[in-house]
């Protein structure tokens, strides 16, 4: 006997970044349209996919300020304690700007503060102890906790959450441990399995790679039976491949890194190192991918190239906010315009011979499929780098998903290899560890 549709359950999904919509597909939605009497968004933005409009719920995050500042504490506690119990040999595996030994380098505490992060970090390894200041936290919960948990407790629900930070999500997971039916979560990053205990235990967790399942049976033992295989990015580039022949490879991308995590400024003497003391100009179209979030880094990035702009070999190319944006965004996130621009940046990774990545990229994976050679470029003697950690983060040491990677630790290397670029093969280190 078939099952009525208004008689099935509600599937509620959290999608706080305009990114994460890259995770969902349109064949996803219609099965979803399908097995479930009501769809619910929770999130800034609406979505428009597949012929399908989402209002989303919860557009606005306006929590009491006790609530914030208790959830701020909760979460320093779920991930600084996950740091602190598996601080053997972790920070190797896991390169993360949030990390013990890398804030102590990024900020000078006094004493006081030092013993007090501590003491959190040892408290926060005790699960329960962030569960109860969660708990805490929501104790006079307003606006968005309370509507939401009116609406969620009148439903059968079942939930899919991709993101595993943030005081939404935080919050979003104490309703779905209190009302969910089954909880899923699909990964949309590998750091996503090692930024600090899951919020909840999942039903089920989608993972995107042998890596991440690595992560997950180390560091989320009671999860790693509970897992599938769901990288929707993989089938995407393989249908992409399928439809379009490859072409010529005669692009070089460098992929430039946000200036919080890389010095802009090192950045950019690096690129006028490689168009000045290299002949790339001569034989590759180059295109540099800045990552910045304001108007003004972008401004800031053509005047100091512009005598390079009048090549029309070189290119500066900022990738779109919806491919790459983390930002909390309202409005209207339209499927059909987001599919454009990742075709786009397809297109671009099918042109390319070599790609180079300031520290590291998911892109880098990418690129791999597509049949370029990656490596990565970190100039060891800038201090910036060593206050963020970047070495540590590709040293001989490490054992993440970037282990293997061809590394260049100053410009004379990085220019000796690219004046030898016609002699590299494409690499497959990335998709090897991953």
């Amino acid at each position: 006997m078939s099952i009525k549709k208004n008689e099935k359950k509600t599937l509620v999904i959290s999608l706080p970044y305009k990114r994460l919509t890259s995770h969902i597909s349109p064949n996803e939605v219609d099965i979803w349209l399908n097995n479930y009497k009501k769809i619910i968004l929770v999130g800034p933005f609406d979505l428009a996919i597949n012929g399908e409009f989402f209002k989303s719920y919860g557009k606005i995050l306006y929590i009491n300020k006790y609530t914030v500042t208790v959830l701020k504490i909760s979460e320093y506690l779920r991930r600084h304690g996950f740091f602190f119990k598996y601080r053997k040999n972790f920070l190797y595996e896991n390169f993360n700007l949030n990390h013990p030994k890398i804030t102590s380098r990024r900020y000078k505490y006094s004493r006081l503060i030092g013993y007090l992060l501590k003491i959190g970090m040892i408290i926060g390894s005790f699960e329960l102890s962030w569960k109860i200041m969660r708990e805490i936290s929501l104790v006079r919960f307003t606006g968005y906790y309370r509507e939401l948990s009116i609406l969620l407790k009148k439903e059968k629900i079942e939930s899919i959450q991709y993101a595993q930070w943030g005081i939404r999500d935080a919050v979003f997971s104490v309703l779905v441990e209190k009302y969910s039916l089954k909880k899923m979560l699909h990964t949309y990053s590998t750091d996503q399995c090692l930024n600090g205990f899951f919020f909840t235990e999942y039903d089920l967790v989608g993972i995107q790679g042998n890596k991440e399942f690595e992560y997950i049976k180390k560091y989320h033992k009671n999860q790693s039976k509970k897992t599938y295989f769901k990288n929707l990015k993989k089938e995407k580039i393989e249908s992409f491949l399928e439809k379009n022949k490859s072409k010529l490879k005669n692009t070089i991308l460098i992929c430039g890194a946000h200036k919080n995590f890389y010095p802009r400024n090192d950045e950019i003497n690096t690129i006028i190192y490689l168009l000045t003391r290299t002949k790339i100009l001569k034989n590759f179209k180059v295109v540099y991918r800045p990552i910045t979030d304001s108007q003004e880094d972008i401004a800031l990035i053509y005047h100091k190239l512009s005598d390079y702009l009048t090549n029309k070999n070189f290119i500066v190319e900022p990738p779109s906010e919806n491919l790459i944006g983390l930002d909390v965004i309202s409005g209207l996130v339209n499927y059909d315009e987001f599919q454009k621009e990742e075709l786009k940046y397809f297109s671009l990774l099918n042109e390319c011979h070599t790609v180079i990545s300031f520290i590291a990229s998911s892109l880098l994976i990418d690129a791999e499929r597509f049949g370029a050679y990656t490596c990565s470029y970190i100039n060891s003697r800038d201090k910036f780098n060593k206050d963020v950690g970047t070495d540590l983060m590709l040293s001989n040491k490490s054992t993440n998903i970037y282990s293997g990677l061809d590394l260049y630790n100053n410009i004379e290397q990085l220019i000796t290899a690219i004046n030898d670029i016609d002699k590299i093969s494409p690499n497959k280190n990335l998709l090897k560890n991953w």
